[in-house]
């Protein structure tokens, strides 16, 4: 192996996982204020134990769109190309984001999932999970593959380039 294949801090962009993070987190709020609008919830923190289904089910589609949309941002903003490296953004971007969506509900409850909760509420929180980071993984993968064929063009135009350049100044154009 090359001793470049174990320089893992090359590999990460602290500017791409920030953004990423505060990108999953404005995503929420915008989504939650959509909620709003459509009277699935009113703003009461308080309240989380007694909420609706529809809030739950909402909450997740709008967890899972945030992780989705910030895993893709993150990639793009740290100029992933390789797979592997991609990888470890989405998990990266998924494991923050859920930490720190628990302290925050933690904090700001004081209880992390409420008095009464039932068996199949934390089996739907446990698959949601699993499904974000299934999601986080592949749309990281997917924008490494547009990041790879981003840099293929743009190789194949300076190749071009270089040619009708050639051309030019030895005048054969």
């Amino acid at each position: 192996m090359k001793e470049k294949d174990f320089d893992i801090s090359s590999r990460i962009s602290s500017k791409a996982i920030i953004a990423s993070i505060f990108s999953v987190f404005s995503l929420m709020i915008l989504f939650m204020l959509l909620a709003s609008g459509l009277k699935l919830w009113a703003f009461n923190l308080q309240e989380l134990d007694y909420l609706e289904r529809n809030f739950w089910v909402w909450t997740g589609i709008a967890w899972l769109m945030s992780l989705t949309l910030s895993s893709y941002l993150s990639i793009l903003i740290g100029r992933v190309k390789d797979w592997m490296d991609g990888l470890i953004y989405g998990f990266i971007t998924w494991a923050s984001s859920t930490v720190l969506a628990c302290l925050f509900l933690v904090f700001h409850t004081g209880k992390l999932l409420g008095r009464d909760v039932s068996q199949a509420f934390i089996w739907s929180v446990f698959i949601g999970n699993i499904a974000a980071i299934a999601l986080c993984l592949y749309t990281s993968y997917k924008a490494t593959q547009k990041e790879e064929w981003i840099e293929r063009l743009q190789d194949i135009r300076e190749v071009y380039r270089k040619q009708r350049k050639f051309k030019t100044t030895h005048g054969r154009v």
